[in-house]
């Protein structure tokens, strides 16, 4: 059996959207305000919030595809009912009447309303685009709309999440009521019946990692001596602070080509790549610094590739780069003067 939900002045449920620091107050002063106009268009916006300082509002160009469920319809008296979609989802409406908290909501409706894994009715696309004005970078379309035919009711909206080439986004679902009122929204003001109602997107940035691969070639290999080791300092700048920084050693114990991935590198990040230590008895063969290597995680790999050839002079043990760094079990350490293991730590942001 269908659930029916009348949402009066007297039992208006608070909605504190935590995740965007802002309040929606479901319901409707019906005693104060006309009749609902079901056959109106209403519009719902999405928005990023001109106070928004998130990483997302400073940073992000591209189009966010903001997905649009509408849970239930309202008839001219503020009665709510779960739409075809929605009817076996376990939602109860009744809980808009009870000053749910933003966890009930959560739980009881949004959730609920995801799970039952219907296609969304409408989608909103908000293109961020960033144009030059007086020499200063500025970001342009913070909101973007879709009108809905006799469309008045609850909605959910869902934000997909999305990437650039430094950072995953994450957003909040919720849902919104159209039309709402000032005096709904803010208990003052016009309680007149406003079918353009907005939301302001919650984002979460997380930094997105790459890597880099260091190929190393030894031409020639002295097999009366230990086995040859080559030190790398692999440094990491992003926004012209270090941001990675660390050393790692190859060994060989003949002629060939061997590789060691370096992961966990901020993406955009510039690497430069120096082959500190070239073996005892062994000589580079070009270039001992890669520079200039970026880290985007969206393309393949970049190599920071080194050659080394015998010399053909006699050096054996003590300058050997294995008594000046050690791997053990996948951690580098550091022998010092008196031959004690000092570890190398990694300094990542």
């Amino acid at each position: 059996m269908k659930r029916n939900i009348v949402i009066h002045k007297n039992l208006i449920g608070l909605i504190a959207v935590a995740a965007l620091m802002s309040v929606l107050i479901f319901g409707h002063t019906l005693m104060a305000a006309e009749r609902v106009d079901t056959t109106a268009t209403v519009k719902l916006t999405a928005e990023v919030n001109e106070n928004d300082s998130s990483v997302f509002a400073k940073n992000f160009v591209g189009t966010l595809n903001v997905d649009i469920y509408k849970i239930a319809t309202m008839n001219a008296t503020g009665e709510l009912q779960l739409t075809d979609k929605f009817i076996n989802s376990g939602i109860d409406l009744r809980i808009l009447g009870n000053n749910p908290t933003v966890d009930q909501i959560k739980t009881e409706i949004v959730k609920k309303a995801q799970d039952a894994n219907q296609a969304s009715d409408n989608t909103i696309s908000l293109k961020r685009v960033k144009v030059e004005n007086s020499n200063q970078i500025i970001t342009e379309a913070n909101t973007d709309s879709v009108p809905i035919e006799g469309g008045a009711g609850l909605y959910l909206y869902v934000p997909e999440n999305t990437k650039d080439s430094r950072y995953t986004y994450e957003f909040t679902p919720y849902v919104i009521m159209a039309p709402t009122s000032e005096y709904i929204t803010s208990k003052q003001g016009s309680d007149e019946w406003d079918y353009s109602p907005k939301f302001s997107l919650k984002s979460t940035a997380k930094e997105r990692f790459g890597s880099i691969v260091i190929s190393k070639k030894l031409d020639k290999y002295n097999s009366t001596y230990n086995k040859a080791s080559f030190v790398y300092s692999v440094v990491a700048k992003l926004d012209n602070n270090v941001v990675f920084d660390n050393v790692y050693t190859i060994e060989f114990d003949k002629a060939e080509t061997k590789t060691k991935q370096i992961d966990n590198i901020p993406a955009q990040a510039v690497v430069t790549v120096t082959e500190v230590y070239d073996g005892a008895s062994y000589e580079a063969v070009g270039e001992k610094t890669v520079t200039g290597i970026i880290i985007d995680p969206d393309k393949a790999i970049p190599t920071a590739s080194f050659e080394n050839t015998y010399d053909g002079k006699m050096i054996t043990g003590g300058i050997s780069a294995v008594n000046e760094f050690v791997e053990d079990d996948g951690e580098l350490f550091w022998i010092d003067e008196s031959g004690q293991r000092v570890k190398q730590e990694v300094r990542v942001r």
